[in-house]
């Protein structure tokens, strides 16, 4: 790593008194704080295992839960993603079986729908090291998600090309379908859960070709601030992970197709669990689960709903910066009006009037601002829409009507999955 290029003095802004490590000079990385006994396996590039057979090649990125790795596959030489997981998510508690569902639920999708190419399958291994035993998921690789371009873009607009945005819907849609068919609800569907595929090729990569379309590693010591040995729980070093615009500034690296992933709240409709806490995104939290806390197949109608709007606008649905729950209601009620007598008689003194912004005027109003939205000529990618093209009328219109079927607040008041895929908005 150049130092010349980040000198001490440039991390000094993110130091706090008490820290026990100096910031380290990347872009983004995970919380050190989660390097702890029940916390993260530290992994460094060139790391193996399964005897041997998965190579650790460069960083994909991170959560509160995981870290994931581009692995190459050294029995059939092919890049995959390797997610390690937490060791406290690792094991099936009275508590914690999320991870458990997010091997076996894929597993039993590919039995059900051997043909289907919506959901990548899976195999697990366990690692032990000094901060528990940890739960390896191993997938084919795929690209960064729709979250990533739409939301996740520093700060400017960006929207799929109309076109695009009706086939990566019609896609997220029939995913949906065909799990509600087979008998699965999915309980956490968002835009971070819906992947672009990569071509085929990129799977054949060698090392140099990953670095040279991807970016080498970028990668910083870690140092302690009382200048003690690190300890046995700690990465030597920490990863950035891959800058996700590399893959879509690359005209020939990613399909039009999609993948549905993260199935850790997923669960049978035919026996549901004994203990199940949804944990959707405040913003994609459907009215049962918000005032009743219980979930179901039209949960997931909620969330697509929520999906497809955000995939075809690049806004959310239901706007939120604090991520308080008040904050989403006044959203809801704002789109939906009052709710029914059980649920809004908690908030009627609260909320007496209601500042009205229905379905259509939100499709139309996200139209409009798209439109006369400042063009970035550096935001061009091959799956953007070029600027100043908005969304016609009729296509308004269709959007919306759609959108008023999924987004009730009676879960038995709205359309079904199969009744979701035959609109004519997707017909466009």
């Amino acid at each position: 790593m150049d130092e010349s290029l980040w000198p001490d003095t440039g991390s000094a802004r993110y130091f706090h008194e008490g820290d026990l490590y100096y910031p380290p000079r990347l872009m983004s990385h995970e919380n050190l704080d989660d390097y702890t006994p029940g916390g993260f396996h530290h992994i460094m590039l060139g790391d193996g295992f399964s005897q041997g057979r998965y190579r650790i090649v460069h960083k994909l990125g991170y959560g509160g839960f995981s870290t994931t790795w581009l692995a190459r596959d050294q029995h059939k030489n092919i890049l995959v993603a390797l997610k390690a997981l937490r060791a406290s998510a690792s094991v099936e508690t009275d508590t914690v079986d999320y991870t458990i569902r997010d091997v076996v639920i894929p597993q039993k999708l590919h039995s059900a729908l051997p043909t289907s190419d919506l959901f990548r399958p899976v195999h697990d291994s366990f690692v032990e090291g000094p901060n528990g035993l940890h739960r390896f998921l191993i997938h084919p690789f795929a690209g960064p998600s729709l979250y990533s371009i739409l939301m996740d873009n520093f700060g400017k607009q960006v929207q799929l090309r109309l076109d695009l945005a009706r086939k990566v819907a019609k896609q997220t849609a029939s995913a949906i379908y065909e799990m509600h068919r087979v008998g699965f609800v999915h309980g956490d569907l968002t835009t971070s859960n819906i992947l672009f595929r990569v071509i085929d090729p990129i799977l054949g990569w060698s090392d140099a070709e990953v670095y040279h379309y991807l970016g080498a590693p970028r990668t910083d010591e870690l140092r302690t601030t009382s200048g003690d040995p690190y300890g046995p729980h700690v990465p030597r070093e920490l990863v950035e992970p891959v800058n996700h615009l590399r893959f879509f500034k690359q005209t020939l690296l990613l399909q039009e197709n999609i993948v549905v992933i993260d199935f850790g709240q997923s669960y049978e409709v035919a026996s549901p669990p004994k203990i199940y806490q949804p944990g959707t995104k405040m913003n994609y939290t459907s009215s049962e689960t918000l005032f009743d806390d219980r979930a179901g197949v039209e949960a997931d109608v909620w969330a697509l709903g929520c999906a497809i709007y955000e995939i075809c606008t690049g806004y959310h649905f239901f706007a939120m910066l604090s991520g308080d729950r008040d904050e989403i209601l006044s959203e809801i009620f704002q789109t939906l009006g009052k709710p029914p007598d059980t649920w809004w008689k908690t908030f009627e003194e609260e909320w007496t009037e209601l500042t009205r912004c229905p379905v259509h005027s939100r499709v139309s109003l996200a139209a409009d601002a798209i439109y006369n939205a400042p063009a970035h000529v550096e935001n061009a990618l091959p799956i953007t829409e070029v600027p100043k093209v908005r969304m016609d009328e009729k296509e308004v219109d269709l959007l919306a009507d759609l959108l008023e079927k999924m987004i009730r607040y009676r879960p038995g008041k709205r359309i079904t999955m199969e009744e979701v895929i035959n609109h004519p908005w997707f017909d466009m």
